[in-house]
């Protein structure tokens, strides 16, 4: 029996032991020792396969040109699952993708394999999950009730990931009123938890997570502002289905018998029909009215305003007089009559009227209601006219929109704005944020997920919350050196002196822009300088989150005395809005939901049917809280930020010096030690590698892996990094200074080349674009 066992898809392959070798190592690494934005894992490349009938099988005849591979998913060329047993030891755990085969003599010759394991196992099981598949499973009701209840959100409860807190979006907060007066209850949307949406993600790759970090109160109380599009409205979404758009084939000119009734404009020509409901269906003439019916698949209690552009031309003489009516019906019911135009000649002469009318219905619907538009001439020709007509064209008929209004439930299976994300995006943001680092354990699917180092979640960054994934436990591994082969210790100088932390770019943020275009800087950032022999600028980029706006709203203030601080998110153009939700897209923003609050302002909240009610607390959401006492709030980010308006004014440390200041300090002390380690396979299943490596009373950390074979005495290869200490140093060159951040302006002297303008993330209410006119 081999000591030695591969597995494809569970099954068992057959591999080369006439050299007595096993022919595969296995390389792990933590991450990229340059770039640490990528985590890797462990990888097996390049595997050589005798070509026997099992292993030709079990590759469902991958290289056989004999055989076509015409299923949809090309079964003998995709990935598999793929284990490596040694001596009972389960050391490789992940996929398998094939990667080409030799021939000589016509015959397959060798097939060769690449293996990933660790983190590759799940991420790429993962590659083409979006935002929707994780969400999609969400219903909820939209009532008041559910609103007011979502306030208790502490990111506890699976059956309650979001939050309806209020945000200023681009239209004014109160529709009715066309001001910031009164929060109207169309205005609010969910604020997502990236908590249980990481969890859902991994799990469908059938992994746990194991984090401290992010099962604290402080994470789990992370959310995501609506950035998704519309969301009571329709745009963008599955209920499009029902749209339609009609109009007249040509303009019709209406006389003699004709008046007097409802007239067919021959509404036949259809714009748009995604349901079959223009031609052939239920939208048609029926008593001369035009009907549009909710059809199947429905979506429960809908809002819908129809309109239509009716075009006339009338003229009477001698005492004549045409009534154009518009009537409105909902299940054969008459609901709203308005007057188009009322021509009426003189005794002797002639009248006329011309013109293009715009008018439009609401109506609450359920599956099977039909709503009806008729278009009803009044007229009276006397015995001496000599014309009474009318010309009518109906040059639009159709649904404005869909929305669902109070009572109606909200499915995010309708949301298909959502799968243009992708979660390992989201994934890859929430590292960036908190510079986490994580390490998979195949055999038991289980994620360790934590901050690369030790870190705070108080104002005191000296009081740590967490050890972070190196647990500050160690290992000494001295005894089991390689000290017969060379070693080499290395000063790291692979980045760059300047180390810029950035957001991602917003360009439809319209309060972001301002801002940033009037004080010519980037908002949220921050950066790290290195030592000298480090050369020119580097940028690390959130990969997922951009920065949050706020602004306070003056309009609340005489609640309590105080404005009530709102995430503001505001289209570039806000004049788009009034082509519906849709053009509301922006990049992922993250906050923190700190829930109901006492003393950072009241407000007042509109439901929709104009019932108004007062709060004198606020569900506080933010990504900085620039309110009295929000010094002791994170926050999110990268720069330290000045609570208030004082030079004297408080600071709160930002993501860098929370989350990355020790890794930084661990870079810039730069010593990398390569050297050469006998190690068994328990030292590979421990598959984390939390503890810092201890050679000779020096901590170090593990980095990397290389070249590990089980089946051989020979050493692996590995590379250390040296832990030291966060110094003074660290935090004196990192920037905006202190007094960029009292003053708004840069530090003189030998650091005045690297400081940066330091602004808040808050904008005035003069700061926000308004409608074009």
């Amino acid at each position: 029996m081999k000591n030695i066992q591969l597995y494809i898809d569970n099954k068992e392959l057959d591999y080369d032991v006439s050299s007595g070798n096993f022919p595969i190592t296995i390389d792990y690494a933590f991450e990229d020792s340059v770039d640490f934005q990528r985590k890797k894992g462990s990888e097996a490349l390049d595997i050589d396969l005798p070509p026997t009938l099992k292993n030709s099988k079990n590759l469902d005849s991958f290289g056989s040109t004999a055989i076509f591979d015409i299923t949809a998913e090309q079964k003998s060329k995709n990935i598999k699952d793929f284990r490596i047993v040694a001596f009972g030891d389960e050391i490789f755990t992940g996929k398998v993708i094939p990667k080409g085969y030799k021939k000589q003599f016509g015959k397959i010759k060798s097939y060769k394999i690449n293996a990933f394991g660790g983190n590759a196992d799940w991420t790429i099981t993962l590659a083409d999950t979006t935002l929707y598949d994780i969400l999609k499973h969400i219903k909820l009701d939209f009532t008041k009730d559910n609103i007011v209840n979502s306030w208790n959100y502490d990111g506890r409860n699976e059956n309650l990931p979001y939050v309806f807190a209020p945000v200023k979006y681009g239209s004014p907060l109160d529709f009715e009123n066309g001001d910031d007066r009164s929060y109207s209850m169309e205005n609010m949307k969910p604020s997502l938890s990236p908590y249980w949406m990481i969890k859902w993600g991994l799990s469908l790759s059938g992994y746990k997570i194991q984090s401290e970090f992010l099962d604290s109160d402080f994470f789990r109380r992370n959310v995501m502002p609506w950035v998704w599009g519309a969301f009571l409205t329709s745009e963008g979404t599955k209920y499009d289905i029902h749209k339609i758009e009609a109009k007249s084939q040509e303009k019709r000119r209406i006389e003699g018998s004709e008046l007097e009734n409802e007239v067919n404009l021959n509404v036949t020509k259809e714009l748009q029909d995604n349901n079959s409901t223009v031609v052939g269906g239920d939208y048609q003439y029926i008593n001369n009215r035009m009907r549009w019916t909710y059809n199947t698949p429905h979506f429960g209690l809908l809002k819908t305003r129809f309109g239509i552009d009716l075009d006339f031309d009338t003229k009477v003489d001698f005492g004549s007089h045409i009534t154009i009516y518009l009537n409105w019906f909902k299940n054969g019911n008459h609901v709203k009559e308005t007057t188009i135009s009322h021509c009426k000649a003189p005794a002797l002469g002639s009248r006329s009227d011309s013109d293009i009318r715009y008018e439009w219905c609401d109506f609450e619907v359920e599956n099977g209601n039909y709503i009806e538009c008729s278009i009803f001439i009044d007229a009276h020709e006397t015995s001496k006219a000599t014309v009474c007509r009318t010309n009518l064209e109906v040059i639009s008929f159709k649904t404005e929109f869909f929305k669902i209004p109070e009572g109606g439930e909200v499915d995010f299976s309708n949301y298909l704005g959502l799968q243009k994300f992708k979660f390992l995006d989201l994934f890859r943001g929430i590292i960036d944020t908190y510079n986490l680092s994580l390490s998979t354990d195949n055999s038991n699917k289980v994620i360790l997920i934590e901050p690369t180092h030790p870190y705070s979640l108080t104002r005191n960054l000296a009081q740590i919350y967490g050890s972070g994934y190196f647990s500050g436990k160690t290992l000494n591994w001295t005894n089991i050196e390689d000290i017969d082969k060379e070693s080499e210790g290395v000063l790291y100088a692979e980045t760059s002196r300047e180390y810029n932390f950035k957001f991602k770019e917003d360009g439809q943020d319209g309060a972001l822009k301002v801002v940033q275009d009037r004080n010519s800087n980037i908002l949220g950032s921050s950066k790290y300088v290195f030592a000298d022999r480090f050369k020119d600028k580097t940028d690390f980029n959130n990969r997922f989150f951009s920065p949050t706006m706020h602004y306070f709203c003056n309009d609340f203030q005489s609640i309590t005395g105080i404005s009530p601080q709102l995430v503001c998110l505001v289209p570039e153009n806000i004049s788009n809005t009034s082509a519906g939700e849709a053009s509301n897209t922006f990049e992922p923003k993250l906050c923190y939901y700190k829930g109901i609050t006492e003393g950072v302002g009241g407000w007042k909240m509109k439901d929709q049917k104009g019932n108004e009610k007062t709060y004198n607390n606020l569900p506080f959401m933010f990504a900085v809280n620039y309110q009295k006492g929000g010094e002791n709030d994170i926050a999110l980010s990268y720069c330290d930020e000045r609570i208030g308006d004082k030079e004297t004014s408080p600071i709160t440390p930002g993501l860098m010096k929370r989350f990355f200041i020790q890794r930084l300090a661990i870079m810039n002390h730069g010593i990398w030690n390569t050297t050469n380690f006998k190690l068994k396979n328990s030292h590979i299943t421990n598959w984390f590698h939390r503890e810092h490596i201890v050679l000779e009373g020096v901590r170090w950390e593990l980095i990397n892996i290389r070249n590990f074979n089980p089946n051989q005495s020979e050493s692996a290869g590995a590379t250390l990094r040296q832990w030291v200490p966060v110094s003074k140093r660290d935090h004196d060159y990192s920037f905006p200074s202190s007094d960029s951040i009292k003053t708004g302006k840069v530090t003189t002297g030998d650091k005045s080349g690297f400081d940066i303008v330091y602004n808040q993330l808050i904008c005035l209410y003069g700061d926000i674009p308004r409608e074009i006119n």
